[in-house]
């Protein structure tokens, strides 16, 4: 019992940590507190057309797998 009251103390310290101890100042924030003048951080990147050749990418391959499966079941079938 007092070995799995450790461990989970050790976790709650590991996890807490982890917020206590950024290195970095919060997103849009100066390491002084103050705010950055300018636009969002990333600017206006567009990540709109990335996403959807990714997604469309990623249905085709599916297609594939699908097409491949069932040509592996009936060949499977007929033998």
């Amino acid at each position: 019992m007092k070995k799995i009251f450790q461990v989970i103390i050790l976790n709650i310290v590991f996890v807490f940590t982890g917020f206590i101890t950024q290195a970095q100042p919060g997103p849009g924030m100066q390491a002084g507190g103050g705010a950055v003048a300018g636009g969002p951080i990333g600017g206006g990147a567009p990540i709109d057309s990335g996403v959807v050749i990714l997604l469309a990418i990623g249905v085709a391959y599916g297609a594939y797998k699908l097409y491949q499966m069932r040509s592996a079941v009936s060949i499977c079938e007929k033998s």
